[in-house]
């Protein structure tokens, strides 16, 4: 009889390579002209469109080249599983390594066995089936999962909105001080905007179901794993700072 082992994945937000940022500055002028500094925060929450996932199969062996004969075997039965649930081209072998392990005793350095390694990376739109993809990866002889991820294919499109919303607040701020003072906006001095986008990893979690594919039942049966991930919204923040010339 399979058992499930649920296991809650906590979201931990790590930060994006993407930072797209723009600064302008007019010439500098002979003339002492007033400013108005305004500054804009502004984050817009997108649902994330697609999926990272990477799994890894780890074998040993006294023999370099039977470690990497089991892996080899394993990783094609993962990589087959993983193909038949989504397309063939967002399946990939990210990284292979093989290496000996030593055990230092009695300042003698001897060695225990061969390491094989082989990383597999899933990058699909299909982010609905991260639990699945993980329970077919384990089940087929992955033995690690590195890490689950949620992202943004187009990240510019979305920080340009953010951007755009965040230049809006920073004139209207603007604007307002210029009225209540009752002088008058006359051109732009500099500005400064970036914007930066955050993914969302599950990799803590997932770490922990390292060695749950091999757990046995009583009944000698290999136990089901069922995977619970949580989607959550990226944020997308835009940072703007506006010196307007004033008369």
């Amino acid at each position: 009889m399979n058992k499930k082992l649920p296991v809650v994945l906590s979201a931990l937000v790590l930060l994006s390579a993407l930072s797209v940022s723009y600064a302008y500055a007019t010439p500098v002028e002979k003339e002492k002209r007033g400013v108005i500094v305004t500054d804009a925060v502004e984050t817009n929450y997108v649902d994330p469109d697609q999926l990272v996932l990477t799994v890894s199969i780890e074998t040993q062996a006294k023999k370099a080249k039977d470690a990497m004969d089991e892996n080899t075997e394993k990783a094609s039965a993962v990589v087959n599983a993983l193909k038949a649930k989504v397309n063939a081209n967002e399946v990939s072998t990210s990284n292979i390594s093989v290496y000996p392990v030593y055990n230092y005793k009695n300042k003698v350095n001897s060695l225990e066995y061969y390491r094989a390694q082989n990383e597999i990376t899933v990058k699909t739109s299909k982010i609905n089936i991260g639990g699945d993809l993980i329970s077919t990866a384990l089940e087929n002889g992955a033995n690690r999962v590195t890490g689950i991820t949620f992202e943004l294919k187009d990240k510019s499109r979305y920080c340009n909105a953010s951007m755009q919303k965040s230049l809006e607040t920073a004139k209207a701020k603007a604007e307002l001080i210029a009225n209540t003072l009752g002088i008058q906006i006359a051109g732009v001095k500099r500005v400064t905007s970036n914007c930066s986008t955050n993914s969302y990893s599950a990799y803590n979690g997932v770490r922990m179901l390292k060695a749950s594919a091999a757990s046995m039942d009583a009944a000698g049966e290999a136990s089901t794993v069922e995977v619970p991930v949580e989607i959550k919204k990226i944020p997308m923040t835009s940072t703007t700072s506006v010196e307007f010339f004033v008369k």
